[in-house]
């Protein structure tokens, strides 16, 4: 799993996570996603491109670069930014990019009177609390979440910059519209100090699958 960014050395007591316990997690992910993917599928009535999760390890601010990074020509860009505690603590980040705003209106059948973002947010609540309530479910663990925050544009509210924080585990993955209206990616971000709290989940869930 490759690292990039590395800022300040890592504490002894910091162990990277092992490569089958991200592989176990890139395979939750993965179905949490199919399952929003479904729910997106059935709020619009389009089919939905949905790309397997990519996991790294990085330094804080190599992921904050990559969380205000676009997707592209765009008509319009929202970001939805979530706190999450699933057993483990992380920062959940959903960039929309919308490609064709009067059929993203139709889509979402937004009233006249209806901004443009309030679809935005409905696809982020329902794409990111569908995605982080079924990891939680997967991992038998009580979810807990702030309430989101919506951006027009890029502006990142997350700025990565803890005492405790050393590195991070960044999980993303890209969804769009078979249409074309819009596409966008969804991040999680998993400081380093929450890793032992991500790892007892997987155990304890590996442990299950097993007994």
């Amino acid at each position: 799993m490759p690292r990039i960014g590395a800022g300040q050395p890592l504490p002894s007591h910091r162990n990277l996570l092992e490569a089958g316990e991200l592989d176990m997690l890139g395979e939750l992910v993965n179905i949490a996603q199919g399952q929003a993917a479904a729910m997106l599928c059935s709020l619009v009535g389009v089919s939905t491109r949905l790309r397997a999760p990519r996991l790294q390890i990085c330094h804080p601010t190599v992921a904050r670069e990559h969380l205000a990074s676009g997707l592209g020509e765009a008509t319009e860009e929202f970001l939805i930014e979530q706190s999450a505690r699933l057993g483990f603590c992380t920062q959940g980040s959903l960039l929309l990019s919308v490609h064709d705003r009067d059929a993203f209106r139709r889509e979402l059948l937004l009233e006249a009177t209806e901004p443009d973002a309030g679809g935005a947010l409905e696809v982020g609540n329902l794409l990111m609390g569908t995605c982080l309530g079924q990891l939680a479910g997967l991992l038998g663990c009580r979810a807990a979440f702030s309430h989101p925050r919506l951006t027009e544009g890029r502006q990142i509210h997350w700025n990565g910059q803890c005492s405790t924080t050393f590195e991070v585990l960044l999980v993303e993955t890209y969804f769009g519209l078979d249409n074309g209206v819009f596409d966008g990616r969804f991040d999680l971000v998993i400081p380093d100090w929450s890793w032992p709290m991500l790892r007892a989940a997987l155990t304890s869930l590996e442990d299950d699958l097993e007994a």
